[in-house]
């Protein structure tokens, strides 16, 4: 095929230099003779090869530019204006629809108009969609959108500018005969292919891209077609693919056409064409392409082309040249034969030209001539995919001025239904059941269908259809109807009995085109609703005044509905598919018509159209009368006058004695009684073995989303035809069809049915008629606020619920009404989104009497749970009687009835109904009590309740009625009566409800078998017998008669009548015991509950911290005794059971902590600021990056070189990642663990892993793959007093050494120290002791240590029991180096050191330590998310939220294990490693103030790739944990702490320090921290002055004016900088003394700070301590190193952005608030690894990163780049959201297939819903609930945790890490 790119210049191919070229093409722009122009495009139909379509479109360009062609293009569309986008969306482009300002749901912007436009901006109500394919952009066009809306690039400007449009006046003269040729030339073109007839092997098969068939279906269709092998075929394909079309063979024009049938067979589009003819098609095909582009661009070239269109297609000859073609009627009849490529170039084009509003009337003249053959040629096609002329119908048929020109004067609605009912007329055949398959279906009438509803949603068009039928010829509804008529019983099936029928697709697409014709009823029954609106309801019922009546256009149309349901009723009945019959009652009385027909033995449908428009109709009637109107007359006047017209003989002559409206009643009944009987039958199983399509189509048919078109519309017409039927026979209709008297016979008589189907059928018939007694949607609801009202209270009654999932569950007339929002916040509560669970709705509780168990909108398991609901809220027992007396009748009342359905009034006291309820109540006595099992059918509970059910509607119904009415309502209660004490051959119903209950009563005490379910029903038949009892004495003395009277009622009924009570003797030792027993049970139940009660408060006690000591005020440390009651209360909360085999912990066999080891990312990632989505501007570039100066040169820094340890404690090499240690909270023993993996081997060890070394507790299934001993407290203070003894020695021999090591130093140099040392002199050298190591007393400790061993050997009776006594602890210490040995491996993992090379010389006691560090300032990270800033809405830059109070002793217990058992490993060890040992000496030079020039001197031999930073820019409080596990080793917990006390201080002024210096920075945050003098004021006291000689004496060194600055800096200032070191400090303090976190409520940062401060014992002396002796001397070498290392002005700025990233609170990157703003970000980002847009952009919340989800272009040995980028930016944990979806994902790497999970969005819409994969489109927002959870999951490490609860891991299926 020839590319459309390749082109040669114009001139060349015409063989004149570029000058000539020039001038011919000035010539025939002005000469007024054309025949310069006529030779220029005749040689466009030359067929060298050199005239490409590219050379083709420059040539024309030339023509009509008069220059370059594509700058002259490019100025175009910049000074052009185009008054309409017409942008064609491709399919799966992202679309925008305004709700606010569409005039129709069709309307909608592309991404370009949408970003320019007054909606994004105002916040408008917006919603984002996936084009299918093939519509446009609608901006620009005032028919589509409020003007106001248009974008800035299409806004109405002046008629003046529109028409001019800055074209010359040359070209717009020019431009129509250029067009007249090219037009003429495209003709030729395309229809070159009829003109010539060519032989030879030049044909071509070419196929054409679609975006339906999948590749391995084109594949192998090529493959069938031309026999080739699968790789040939694959790259067919893929040109198809990536270019458009492709060539499938070349050859002769029969093999070809062989080739494009079996492709075409397969659905394909493909077309057969010549070398000769693909040529000037694609020529063509370029220059219509050019045309749309020019049209896109300028309104005056549009109308230029439009106005060609429109003359040529009247007029032949025009500027002198007789034409051949009409372009318009070539390009619309032969776009068939056109070459398939053409289709979508000429769509483009009608969308441009269409613009025109002349052009678009003209258009739209030729498309309906065209249209019913182009549907005929759409139901021939098999083609699927392509885009034709059909689908400019959207354009067409939603523009209102177009539409009713068209429907007024072109008969635009007869043309559409006949076109519907061609394109159906020969699936359907027969009885109307469909013969051809799924797939060919949809190509005829769906596209029909659309139309039509395109057509009736214009407003006034339905209206104007019922107004005009039968005026002028004009029967467009009665066209309508008649197509109804050939849809009654559709698709019939018979009862199967033989084989199970497994397949059926006939009934999935009948249904569909059920379910699509609904959608017309119901918008014509929007214009009769309209139609009804401009007459008012008769005041008479007279002869006269009814004839004139239904003589007005409403009732015109409902006589042609009478008209087609009386012509298919004669027509089944001709046909013998319905026989009519009378009953013949035994005592000879008239008896009833009925219809003979049982479905279980016939065919069934359910499908009645005709039947459903009828009731749709007398709905809206009842809705516009207020059911004041006397349906009953008029129904038979309608009957009287349909039957009349026909030339139909009467009723009688088909059925003796029975009447016309009878005859029409009863056939008006037959088809939606037969539904319900199929679903009553089906639901007993008895349709069983057609397998699941008569289920299927049931369960369409009452579901919410359907059944407002079939369930409700069935309901009403049996509620119509009741009230036209007489109540008997009525009844009697229902009995016989549902087999009531099968049921009633003997065993041996029934047919057919088991017993349990008799029974689910009984069921069924009385839900069906509490259903037809009780609803009232056909007549209760006069607007439609009030039937929106009713549906939504009743879906809210079943469950609280989701804003889309109440939409998605009502009908579509209800979720789409305008008062749905209003009524819901009326009638609901909402319960905002949290953090994990989205906004829901509730009911209102004083709503719930307004609930309908019954309602038609409920299905059957819905039904059992509203019920349960209710009778939970308002079911009374005997011991809430008295207190609720009438609440059990608050939900079965008989709603009221409009004066037109009084009838059901009367069925619900008919004796027929009360027959039936007597024989059920009598069979459910027998049931209960065992008798007469054989002979008679059994009751389940659902037949009681129902019946029970309408029991208590007719007693609520009478009192009410009672109380309305002036007298005593005595003929109400007398006709209740009645029914109630009438035997009806058996038992009366008051006798068996009375004998019901005392039975039901006795059986539950007695523990007797129960028949029935007695708090079911015992409070139904209470309060039915109650409010007999209480009001009607005929009802007592009949029960009293019987003894059936309740011992409950004898009491009031002795009180009120006394003989009575005589005849009913009362049994008091009966009564007596069932009371004790009744007594005594609850007792016992209320002692159960109280000593629940008491373990639940007393286990929440334990759980709580509220029970500690408080601290004192000066918070200044704790004693031994309250560290151990701390200790002790630690030791309660930990477990000390192992969760397998349920023994304690003991010396020998001790338990461990199930824990989780993992590599993070946390703590470096809040370091970092400025983080952003990846692509959008940053302000400043704040990474913080290390100053290096003074480092050697090719440094290499081991992973815990000094450097890192100094800087934050945690920090590795390659990768700022530490480790961090979660718990769950339970404990095992290492060999029940080894067992306990053993037995999980070969088996998935944890939903999120599938690692060896990983597995799941066994009792809460979290993910661990570590212990942590539970290291016992006397094991440490053991190991500590056996030091304990030493340590002055060591200390004593370690000064010895030192200072003998001096002497010989001095000796050495020459030098002497006189005896008179000055005083400066003696305070260094006493610094220097203070931090000298003891890294030379090793041996000497190791002696001590063993001396000391054996001392105490002896002691306790020798060295065997000594070391018996050292092995019982052995176990821990061993817990303890796995624990250890793990963290290492992790450590290496994490830093790509690899799994087998965790035996490198890295310490795992400095690893442990280094992960115990990140575990705590984890936890400091999190509290900052507790509790929302006091008195601020928005975070300060510097501030922290929450407080410390946040951790329990339960979620601090374990971190104290972990404490231990570091301790432990660091107590087991005689000597320090060598590791260790570099630390402390490095350590102390760091304290004393070498700068880095010395400290490299001064490193130890093979240590200079050592590198010291000053303590000024080190993590104090790193520096502080490792010293005090390092020197924890050697002292006990009393020394230690008062050494940490003493070191605290220090490094205290070391913390102060930096923050001083960090708020000095120049620039404005530094500024802005500082703050105003006279808001800030110190309320430290004295400190005030050792904070002014600090300030002092830190300027004195550095010059850096800080005395200046200290009138602005009060301390509260620097204190609130420290808040993070306190609150680190105050976590170590605890989890090394056991002492309580101090206990406060949520306050601001300062005095917060001063707390902390007192707590840790700072004040007084140790505030800021006073800057004389050793702490001067510290100061001042702190400040020399500091100055030494920076140099400048910006010396102070490293620390200010150090500060303010470490005091920040925990977050992710900055995200936008409007969901869509962030879209439209990253779609137009690239990915950072490939550099092309995402098919599926992931965005990381980390690092603002954009990746390809899933993508192939980024793999790299499988793994997708989630994962990648998950191991480079989140130590193989982290979380994206994926865009197009808007889903968030959590991604763990370095296992298996990789682990994953989906977790809820944290952009929500307004009801607080998210919206997965966008399906709704509604605006979404960023919910801070959903990001605040996120986060705290985050920081504190729980995404693991989530990855095992979702059970994530999809194993065999597909891999996390293709992700």
């Amino acid at each position: 095929m020839e590319e459309v790119g390749g082109a040669n210049h114009p001139w060349s191919v015409l063989c004149l230099s570029r000058e000539e070229f020039v001038s011919r093409i000035a010539e025939a722009r002005s000469s007024p003779d054309h025949s310069m122009l006529e030779r220029i495009i005749t040689a466009l139909k030359q067929q060298d090869d050199d005239m490409t379509p590219a050379t083709c479109v420059e040539l024309i360009g030339w023509l009509l530019a008069g220059e370059e062609p594509s700058p002259w293009l490019s100025s175009l569309k910049e000074t052009g204006f185009s008054s309409k986008c017409g942008h064609v969306f491709e399919s799966e482009e992202w679309i925008y629809k305004c709700l606010q300002c569409c005039a129709d749901p069709t309307c909608c912007f592309c991404s370009k108009c949408f970003e320019n436009s007054p909606c994004r901006k105002l916040g408008h109500r917006t919603q984002l969609a996936r084009s299918p394919g093939g519509g446009c952009c609608d901006c620009g066009d005032p028919e589509a959108w409020n003007p106001s809306s248009f974008c800035s690039i299409h806004q109405a400007k002046s008629e003046e500018t529109c028409k001019e449009d800055r074209v010359p006046q040359q070209l717009l003269r020019f431009a129509p005969l250029l067009f007249n040729h090219v037009l003429e030339y495209c003709c030729d073109g395309l229809l070159c292919n009829e003109d010539a007839e060519y032989d030879g092997d030049g044909f071509l098969a070419v196929l054409h891209n679609d975006d339906i068939h999948d590749m391995d279906t084109v594949r192998n269709s090529i493959v069938r077609a031309i026999d080739c092998d699968r790789q040939i075929a694959h790259n067919i394909m893929m040109s198809a693919h990536q270019h458009g079309s492709a060539i499938v063979k070349q050859g002769s024009k029969q093999h070809c056409n062989k080739i494009v049938s079996s492709l075409r067979k397969a659905g394909l589009i493909v077309t057969l064409t010549h070398r000769l003819w693909q040529r000037f098609e694609l020529r063509a095909t370029a220059i219509l392409q050019y045309l749309a582009d020019i049209c896109s661009c300028s309104n005056s070239l549009r109308s230029v082309l439009c106005e060609t269109l429109i003359l040529r297609d009247t007029n032949e000859n025009l500027h002198g040249v007789s034409w051949k073609h009409k372009p318009l009627q070539v390009f619309m009849e032969n776009e068939e034969s056109f070459w398939a490529g053409a289709s979508p170039v000429l769509h483009n084009l009608y969308v441009q030209l269409i613009a025109d509003e002349k052009f678009k009337n003209f258009f739209a003249d030729a498309f309906i001539k065209l249209y019913p053959s182009l549907i005929d040629s759409k139901k021939e096609s098999s083609v699927i995919g392509n885009i034709t002329l059909l689908d400019v119908s959207v354009q067409v048929f939603t523009v209102p001025s177009v539409v009713q020109r068209l429907v007024r004067e072109r008969r635009l609605m007869s043309i559409l239904l006949s076109s519907l009912w061609s394109s159906l007329a020969d699936e359907i055949i027969d009885v109307n059941h469909y013969d051809r398959d799924a797939k060919e279906l949809p190509n005829g009438y769906r596209r029909v269908l659309s139309d039509l509803v395109y057509v009736l949603r214009i407003p006034q068009i339905s209206l104007s259809l019922i107004q005009d039928e039968g005026a002028s010829d004009a029967n467009t509804i009665e066209s309508f109807f008649r197509f109804l008529e050939s849809m009654q019983e559709m698709d019939k099936h018979p009862l199967q009995k033989v084989e199970h029928v497994r397949d059926d697709r006939n009934w999935s697409e009948s249904f569909s085109l059920a379910t699509e014709i609904c959608q017309l009823q119901g918008l014509i029954v929007q214009g009769y609703r309209q139609s009804l609106a401009g007459i008012s309801v008769p005041a008479g019922s007279d002869g006269q005044e009814l004839s004139a009546f239904l003589s007005s256009a409403p009732f015109t149309v409902m006589k042609r509905l009478y008209s087609t349901l009386l012509d298919w009723a004669m027509l089944r009945m001709s046909q013998n598919a319905v026989k009519v019959g009378r009953t013949r009652p035994a005592d000879g009385s008239h008896g009833y018509p009925y219809v003979d027909y049982e479905i279980n033995k016939h065919s069934v449908s359910l499908h009645c159209p005709l039947h459903r428009m009828f009731s749709s109709l007398w709905a809206e009637v009842m809705q516009w009368s207020k059911g004041r109107i006397d349906m009953g007359r008029l129904h038979q006047q309608l009957v009287a006058e349909v039957w009349k017209e026909s030339t139909l003989s009467d009723a009688s002559s088909y059925c003796e004695g029975v009447s016309n409206v009878e005859l029409f009643n009863l056939m008006l009944l037959e088809l939606p009684l037969r539904v319900f009987i199929l679903s009553g039958q089906s639901m007993a199983g008895v349709w069983l073995r057609n397998g699941m399509f008569i289920r299927g189509q049931l369960q369409l048919w009452c579901s919410s989303r359907f059944g407002d078109d079939f369930l409700r519309l069935d309901l009403y017409n049996l509620q119509f035809t009741a009230t036209m039927l007489s109540p008997a026979n009525f009844l009697s209709i229902f009995a016989e069809r549902f087999m009531f008297k099968y049921w009633m016979s003997p065993l041996s008589h029934r047919v057919g049915l088991d017993d349990e189907q008799y029974v689910h059928v009984l069921a069924e018939m009385l839900y069906t008629l509490i259903m037809v007694l009780c609803d009232r949607g056909f007549s209760g609801n006069f607007d439609e606020r009030g039937e929106v009202r009713r549906l939504l209270i009743h879906r809210l009654a079943v469950e609280a619920t989701t804003h889309s999932n109440i939409k998605k569950n009502l009908p579509t007339s209800i979720s789409s009404s305008d008062h749905f929002d209003s009524v819901l916040q009326e009638i609901a509560t909402f319960r905002p989104a949290n953090s994990t669970n989205p906004g829901t709705y509730c009911l209102k509780s004083n709503l719930w009497e307004e609930v309908d168990p019954f309602c038609w909108l409920y299905s059957r398991k819905e039904h059992e749970h509203v019920l349960e609901t209710m009778e939970s809220k308002f079911g009374l027992d005997s011991q809430q009687q008295k207190e609720k007396e009438n609440a059990s009748h608050l939900f079965t009342k008989f709603p009221p009835l409009p004066q037109a359905l009084k009838e059901l009034e009367h069925l619900l006291f008919s004796e027929d109904l009360w027959f039936m309820v007597s024989k059920i109540v009598n069979c459910a006595l027998l049931h209960m009590n065992d008798e007469g099992a054989e002979s008679h059918a059994f009751v389940n509970d659902s037949v009681l309740h129902r019946t029970l059910y309408i029991c208590k509607l007719a007693v609520n119904h009478v009192v009410e009625e009672a109380k309305r009415s002036e007298g005593s309502g005595r003929e109400e209660w007398g006709k209740l009566e009645r029914l109630f004490t009438n035997d009806y051959q058996s038992k009366s119903v008051l006798v068996c409800l009375s004998r019901l209950l005392t039975g039901m009563q006795s059986q539950a005490s007695d523990s007797m078998t129960l028949r029935f379910q007695p708090k079911r029903h015992e409070a139904d038949i209470r309060h039915i017998l109650q409010r007999l009892f209480a009001n009607s004495q005929t009802c007592v003395a009949h029960a009293s008669d019987a003894q059936a009277l309740p011992r409950e009622f004898r009491q009031a009924a002795a009180a009120a009548d006394q003989p009575t009570s005589e005849s009913a003797p009362v049994e008091e030792s009966e009564t007596s015991e069932v009371d004790e027993k009744a007594r005594r049970k609850k007792e016992a139940l209320e002692r159960a509950m109280k000593e629940m009660q008491a373990r639940q408060q007393a286990f929440a006690a334990m759980m709580q911290d509220d029970d500690e000591d408080d601290l004192d005020e000066s918070y200044g440390g704790a004693n031994e005794y309250e560290g151990r009651a701390v200790q002790d209360m630690y030791e309660s909360v930990l477990p000390t059971q192992c969760v397998l085999c349920h023994e304690e912990a003991s010396p020998g066999r001790p338990v461990g902590l199930i824990s989780f080891v993992q590599a993070s990312t946390v703590l470096s990632t809040l370091s970092k600021s400025s983080r952003r989505i990846e692509g959008t501007p940053s302000v400043e570039d704040e990474s913080m990056t290390e100053d290096t100066s003074a480092a050697p040169p090719n440094r290499k820094d081991h992973p815990w070189s000094f450097t890192h340890v100094s800087q934050r404690g945690w920090e590795q090499r390659g990768r700022e990642c530490g480790v961090a240690t979660t718990f769950c909270g339970h404990a095992i023993h290492r060999d029940c663990l080894n067992r306990y993996q053993s037995s999980m081997t070969g088996l998935s060890r944890g939903r999120g892993s599938s690692s060896p070394a990983e597995f799941s507790c066994p009792l809460c299934r979290a993910l661990g793959n570590n212990l942590v001993p539970l290291v016992p407290k006397d094991l440490l203070c053991k190991q500590g007093s056996r030091q304990a003894g030493q340590a002055m020695e060591e200390e004593q021999g370690q000064q010895q050494e030192q200072e003998a090591d001096a002497r010989t130093e001095e000796d050495e140099g020459g030098q002497r120290i006189d005896e008179r040392e000055d005083a400066s002199d003696y305070l260094m050298r006493s610094v220097d002791k203070l931090f000298q190591p003891r890294g030379r007393l090793v041996d000497h400790k190791k002696s001590k240590l063993q001396k000391v061993s054996q001392e105490e050997g002896a002691k306790i009776g020798g060295a065997a029991v000594l070391a018996e006594q050292a092995a019982s602890y052995q176990p821990e210490k061993e817990m303890a180096e796995v624990m250890a040995k793990k963290i290492v491996e992790t450590h290496l993992f994490a830093h790509e050191e690899g799994k087998e090379e965790f035996e490198a010389p890295t310490s795992p006691t400095l690893t442990a330590i280094s992960s115990c560090i990140y575990s705590i300032f984890s936890m400091e990270s999190a509290c900052r998310l507790d509790g929302p800033p006091p008195n601020s809405s928005c975070e300060e830059p510097d501030g922290s939220w929450g407080s410390l109070s946040s951790f329990t002793a339960t979620k601090i217990a374990p971190f104290t294990a972990l404490v231990r058992a570091v301790r432990l490993l660091q107590q087991s060890k005689l000597s320090l490693d060598g590791e260790s040992m570099r630390h402390l000496t490095m350590w102390s030079k760091l304290l004393r103030g070498i700068g880095a020039e010395e400290a490299a001197a001064a490193s130890q031999p093979g240590n200079g790739d050592l590198h010291i930073k000053c303590v000024l820019e080190a993590d104090v409080c790193s520096l502080l944990v490792h010293w005090l596990f390092l020197s924890s080793s050697s002292k006990s917990d009393t020394e230690l702490s008062g050494e940490f006390d003493g070191f605290l201080r220090i490094f205290w002024v070391a913390q102060v320090m930096q923050a001083v210096l960090a708020l000095s920075d120049g620039s404005a945050a530094g500024r802005a921290a500082t703050g105003d003098e006279e808001e800030e004021k110190d309320r430290i006291g004295e400190d005030r002055e050792n904070f002014s000689q600090l300030l002092f004496l830190m300027d004195s060194v550095l010059g850096a004016g800080l005395s200046d600055v200290s009138t602005r800096l009060p301390l509260n200032r620097v204190l609130e900088a420290s808040l993070p070191f306190l609150r680190r400090c105050c976590l170590v303090k605890s989890l090394f003394f056991a002492l309580p976190l101090p206990s406060y409520e949520q306050t601001s940062k300062q005095e917060e700070a001063l707390i902390l401060v007192h707590f840790l014992g700072l004040t007084g002396q140790g505030g800021i301590p006073s800057m004389e002796g050793t702490m001067e001397v510290l100061v001042k070498r702190w400040c020399e190193a500091f100055a030494e290392r920076h140099q400048g002005s910006s010396r102070f700025s490293f620390l200010s952005k150090m500060y303010r990233r470490r005091a920040a609170r925990p977050s992710f990157i900055d995200l936008p608030r409007d969901f869509q703003e962030l879209f439209q970000i990253v779609l137009k980002q690239p990915c950072r690894t490939c550099g092309m847009k995402p098919t599926e952009p992931a965005l990381c919340f980390m690092c603002g990163a954009i990746v390809c989800a899933g993508g192939d272009c980024c793999k790299k040995e499988g793994r997708g780049e989630c994962t990648l980028h998950t191991e480079q930016c989140g130590a193989g944990i982290n979380v994206f959201l994926i865009i197009k979806t808007c889903t968030f994902l959590v991604i763990r790497s370095g296992i298996a297939h990789g682990a994953g999970a989906m977790l809820p969005s944290p952009y929500l819409d307004e009801h607080g819903e998210e919206d997965f994969y966008l399906r709704r489109g509604e605006p979404l927002f960023l919910s801070q609930e959903r990001i605040l959870g996120l986060l705290k999951m985050w920081v504190s490490h729980q995404f693991n945790y989530e990855l095992t609860r979702s059970g994530a891991r999809n194993e065999g299926i597909w891999s996390w890490s293709a992700l």
